[in-house]
């Protein structure tokens, strides 16, 4: 089996926010912000996707500086992958990240980006 492309990893991530309705945003000290990535057994039950395939996936997500691993937190978006994801929210599930995060918020939170 192949490892799945970062777009769709990402777009399960985003999806699976919202589904749940939480969104979890830090601020780094350069202040960029950071998301935290679901758990990647949720991932993978989210996709039907084998879970060894899922780690594997987010182990090369960290190498492109998508994401990191933050101790006790999980997987964390970097700056390159927090701009990824709030323009996949942006493009793609506007309309449903607004309703959770308000417009406001969800606006910030893009220019921040």
């Amino acid at each position: 089996m192949a490892d799945l492309s970062v777009d769709t990893l990402f777009d399960a991530a985003v999806r699976i926010q919202l589904l749940e309705r939480s969104i979890t945003v830090s601020f780094a000290p350069d202040q960029s912000i950071r998301i935290k990535f679901p758990i990647t057994r949720r991932l993978a039950e989210f996709m039907g996707m084998p879970h060894y395939i899922v780690l594997r996936s987010c182990a090369m997500m960290e190498n492109e500086d998508l994401v990191t691993k933050a101790e006790r937190v999980g997987i964390i978006t970097t700056k390159k992958g927090s701009r990824k994801m709030m323009e996949l929210m942006r493009d793609s599930y506007r309309q449903e990240t607004e309703e959770i995060l308000g417009a406001v918020l969800f606006t910030e939170l893009l220019r921040k980006t």
